[in-house]
């Protein structure tokens, strides 16, 4: 059980290492008042990597610019949310 434990750690570790920050992106949008604010709106982080990551962020953005009365500009950026 106790090596059952251990493997199980060791596995998440290296999954984390394997599909951290590196695989990721984050969408952001401004706000409309005030264009220099960046506001953090959805981090996609799936274990299909990098590319299926990077694609879901852009196509989240272009679906959300595409909408009526849209005044944000939405952007992807790579790694995990940060101010």
């Amino acid at each position: 059980m106790l090596k059952a434990a251990i493997l199980t750690s060791a596995l998440s570790v290296t999954q984390i290492g394997l599909f951290g920050d590196h695989n990721t992106y984050s969408l952001y949008r401004t706000d409309p008042m005030n264009p220099e604010i960046r506001i953090h709106v959805a981090t996609f982080d799936s274990k299909d990597g990098e590319e299926v990551n990077k694609m879901n962020c852009m196509i989240a953005a272009e679906v959300i610019a595409k909408q009526p009365g849209q005044a944000a500009r939405h952007w992807c950026e790579k790694g995990r949310h940060h101010k």
